[in-house]
């Protein structure tokens, strides 16, 4: 039975640039709760070391039931499209050079599972995985909070957004030529009218 592997590299060190605390014991795993800006802070700052966790967990789910197929995968850029999804989720003001950001990461990322002579299959199971991981992670490091709740929200709506844009730039050269030199304006458009939607309360100080 063949049991995937994610190859990766650069192993990280955790850091905590927001100023979390973690307690021991039983109860909250945080000191003070923090807020969803200063999760993205983190999450942005320290990129390598959370992709390096979350690539660690993507391991460990391969390596048991119901043993996830995940073919080799070059994971060298998953850095900026964590970085680029939590900076354009995790804030309260819809930007649209950072949208743009988002979208054009989130684009290049299927170009390059294409290049790499990877299927369309393999962008789906790495987002699934990187939900997966990256929520666990996220209660590890922050604590199972309603902060943590909303952050893993937004990241996993801006997740979704970017598996669609992948899968955009995988099949980019399948797509007539208006459709795909249109898809980063569209894309983008679309991400903003989502961010318009939430309520800046949520994203705290």
């Amino acid at each position: 039975m063949y049991r995937g592997r994610i190859e990766y590299r650069r192993p990280g060190k955790y850091r905590d640039p927001a100023g979390f605390g973690r307690q021991t014991g039983t109860g909250a795993a945080l000191v003070q709760e923090g807020t969803v800006r200063s999760i993205r802070r983190t999450i942005c700052e320290d990129a390598p070391a959370v992709v390096d966790r979350v690539l660690a967990r993507w391991q460990a789910i391969c390596d048991r039931e119901p043993w996830w197929r995940m073919e080799h995968v070059d994971a060298d850029h998953l850095n900026e499209l964590v970085r680029a999804t939590a900076d354009a989720a995790l804030r309260d003001d819809p930007d649209e050079g950072i949208a743009r950001h988002f979208v054009a990461t989130a684009l290049a990322h299927g170009r390059d599972r294409r290049t790499d002579g990877h299927r369309d299959t393999v962008v789906h199971q790495e987002f699934l995985l990187l939900r997966r991981a990256l929520r666990d992670d996220l209660k590890e490091q922050f604590g199972t909070t309603p902060v943590t709740h909303r952050a893993m929200t937004r990241l996993e709506t801006a997740l979704s957004h970017a598996e669609i844009a992948s899968l955009h730039g995988f099949h980019e050269l399948d797509l007539p030529a208006e459709a795909a030199r249109n898809a980063p304006d569209r894309l983008s458009r679309e991400w903003l009218r989502v961010m318009a939607d939430w309520p800046p309360e949520d994203i705290g100080g």
